[in-house]
């Protein structure tokens, strides 16, 4: 398991996407910190398009619950629900238990990730419970490993290193 610091497990992440786009060719670099909202700016040099990548890292396993099914999940916020780019996509990494090894890759274009978020938050907060829910700007964001999750599907984002391809 690793023992490390939040934005340590955040830089793994960023160094692991960095290394699979640059095994497939891209020119890809770490933003540092520099720009908001961007972890990796990336250039296809084939078509010479540019892409904004926002890594998200998580060591957990899979979650399950009666009401959101069986998913991998990352914390967000909610500005995320209004962060819509068609060039900027978020990869979510999974390092389970730490594993650096065998990480799972999701990528996910931003406007999916903003609509999931929206309406994942209006299906949490529609639940009926005892007590009122405070407001809290905390998001997850969910990918669903089985056909009973709210999720989404982890097949249609797994690896799909192919949208920086175009």
């Amino acid at each position: 398991m690793l023992n490390i610091s939040k934005n340590s497990l955040a830089l793994v992440g960023e160094f692991l996407v960095l290394a699979n786009l640059s095994a497939k060719g891209h020119i890809a670099t770490l933003t540092l910190g520099h720009t908001k909202s961007i972890d990796i700016l990336l250039t296809n040099p084939t078509t010479g398009k540019l892409f904004k990548v926002e890594v998200k890292t998580t060591t957990n396993g899979i979650s399950r619950s009666r009401q959101f099914g069986s998913n991998i999940e990352w914390r967000m916020d909610e500005k995320h629900e209004k962060i819509i780019d068609k060039d900027l996509f978020y990869c979510f990494v999974q390092v389970e238990d730490g594993k650096i090894d065998n990480p799972r890759f999701f990528i996910v274009p931003s406007s999916k990730v903003a609509n999931f978020i929206i309406e994942d938050e209006k299906y949490w907060r529609s639940i009926p419970r005892k007590k009122e829910v405070k407001y809290t700007p905390m998001r997850l964001f969910r990918i669903g490993v089985d056909e009973a999750s709210r999720g989404l599907r982890a097949g249609d984002y797994d690896n799909r290193w192919d949208y920086f391809d175009k």
